[in-house]
Parts: structure tokens; sequence; C-alpha cells
């Protein structure tokens, strides 16, 4: 089938004028001929155009028009309005660029980077909410450390739960405006807000991490002085260490941290105290007073055993309680 003629509206809807409403008869219509395209009428709104496919023209007729000058205006609006919104509208500096250059910009492209503003905002919130949370639970830091955590969670909490409501409503509101923009950049913003408000919930609600002990020295807890090189030479590296003090600090913390997790161990029939941890692969021996005698990670290459559990289970021993699930 053929079109009788060309469209009314000439090349200003395309460069096919025998294209009709932009090959989408099922979602537009245009009796008249005379209705720009879809790209057409959003390009328009962003350069502020005064027809439909006008918006080609300058760049063609004048290129040298798109200076760098032009160029960087352009980002450092995109930027302030960017930075206005990420920081809740509490940066004056971006403020004053936006009102001193208010209008020069077409108001779409202005929504477009306010929205890309709010998801960045949201997005690092999210991610602070959930940095938060993994020092509450981990059990790494100082009690002052998890305490502060723990306030700063409450702020984050709170203030994504009154985000998620603001931004659900926001999305309701330009769904029954035939925004798709808004109901895109309102539709994520409501997603991440809600996100933060369940990863703060969460590890405020479950019980925090007990702080981890800190190791004692090397004159403290190696039992045998001379043996101290050797074993960090052969063994450190595995564990990060950097010098002998620091090994043997992490195999005193490895001793301490294994009465508080309530991992797998055994006091052998000369009193010797054995601790494993399968799911890092960590071995420790210790001498009953507690000081280290040695600690690595083991290697069927090194053992006569087919698995490191089964190299663990034949240790000598009896366990002294039932190792935490």
């Amino acid at each position: 089938m053929f079109w009788q003629q060309t469209d009314p509206i000439g090349l200003n809807a395309g460069n096919n004028d025998y294209q009709f409403v932009g090959n989408s008869p099922t979602e537009a219509t245009d009796s008249s001929g005379l209705a720009p395209n879809a790209f057409d009428k959003w390009m328009t709104e962003l350069t502020g155009a005064p027809t439909p496919g006008a918006y080609v023209a300058p760049i063609i007729q004048n290129p040298q028009a798109i200076t760098v000058n032009n160029l960087v205006s352009g980002a450092n609006y995109g930027s302030a309005v960017m930075l206005k919104e990420m920081s809740f509208g509490y940066m004056p500096g971006a403020q004053n660029y936006i009102d001193t250059h208010k209008g020069e910009y077409p108001e779409k492209m202005t929504t477009v980077v306010q929205g890309a503003g709010v998801v960045a905002r949201e997005s690092l919130l999210l991610a602070g909410t959930m940095g938060t949370g993994s020092v509450i639970q981990s059990g790494r830091y100082s009690v002052w450390t998890v305490r502060t955590a723990r306030g700063v969670q409450v702020v984050f909490t709170v203030r994504g739960g009154y985000q998620t409501y603001q931004s659900g409503k926001a999305t309701w509101e330009a769904f029954l405006k035939g925004d798709t923009w808004g109901v895109a950049i309102n539709g994520v913003c409501t997603l991440l807000s809600a996100l933060s408000t369940y990863s703060g919930g969460r590890s405020l609600l479950r019980s925090p991490g007990k702080v981890a002990p800190k190791g004692l020295s090397a004159a403290e807890s190696w039992g045998k002085p001379s043996t101290l090189a050797d074993h960090f030479e052969r063994h450190g590296g595995d564990f990060g260490a950097k010098t002998a003090e620091g090994y043997a600090q992490k195999a005193s913390q490895f001793l301490q941290d294994a009465q508080r997790r309530g991992l797998p161990t055994k006091i052998g029939p000369d009193g010797t105290i054995r601790v494993y941890d399968p799911a890092t692969n960590t071995f420790g021996s210790y001498n009953p007073n507690g000081t280290t005698k040695t600690f690595y990670k083991p290697d069927p290459a090194n053992h006569p055993y087919p698995t490191n559990l089964d190299y663990w289970n034949a240790q000598p021993g009896s366990a002294p309680w039932t190792p935490k699930k």
C-alpha cells in the first residue's frame, strides 16, 4: 500500500515525509499530517527550538555556535542542579548559580538533570545505610564506634521512611498527570528509599555484633619467642601480617575470638588447646596457659589427610563445648 500524498508538515517530522506518526499507528494518530513525531517533540522541548525539527538547523548552518564555552556553561548548570539535589538544597553556591542562569536552559533539561541528582543522592544514602549497618553488625569496632553508627542509622532509617512516602506520593501524582519522566524518576527514588529504610531498620533490630577482642602482644602471647620468626616467615603471609608482632597478635586474637564465637575447639591430654575455623580454614594451637604454639592455614599438600576438615578431625583431644552453628 502507498500513501496518496506526502506529509504536509514536510521534513519537520523527519527525513521520511511518507512516514506516519513515527511508524507507531497503534500509539498515535495524525489526521492532519501536521503533528511531529515523538522524538522531534521531545527534542524541541529539550532545546527550546521554535518548531519541530528546527533544533537541527542551527547546528548545520552555524556549527561554530557549539563552542567550548557553551558546553562548559551547560555542564556547569547541570552540575549545579545535581549538586543542589544531592545536598538536599543546602549548597548556597549551587543555588546561586542556578538563580543566575535561570531561564537560559529548557525546563525539560532542568527536570531531567534534577531527577539524575535525586537518584544519585538516594543511591549514596542507600550505600551509606548499608555501610553503617555493616559497622553495627560486624563486631570489629569499638563500643563507641558502634553506638555512633547506631545513632546515625536511626537518622538514615527515619529519613528513608519519610522519603519513601514522599517519592511514592510524587510517583502517583506523576502517573495521574501522564508524566512518564516523573513516574520513572520518582519510582526509582521510591525503590531506593524503601531499600534504605529496610536496610537501616534491619540492622537496628538485629542484635549488634560484639566488639572483637584485640590480640595481645607477642611478648605476652607467643609461648616460645625463639620460634616466632620461623612461624611468621612460613605462615605470616596467609593472614596478611606485615611483621612478626602483627602475626602474633592475630594468633592471640583468633583464640579469643574462638571463645566468643564458639568455634570448634579441642583440648588434648597434655592440655594443648587446638582451634579450627572451617569457614576461613584457620588453625591455631595454644599452650594450656593460652600462649600460642603455632598459627596457620592447613593445606592437604602438607598433611596426609584428604581434606582440611579430616585433618582437624584427626587432632587429639575432646571438645569442651558443642560448636555454634
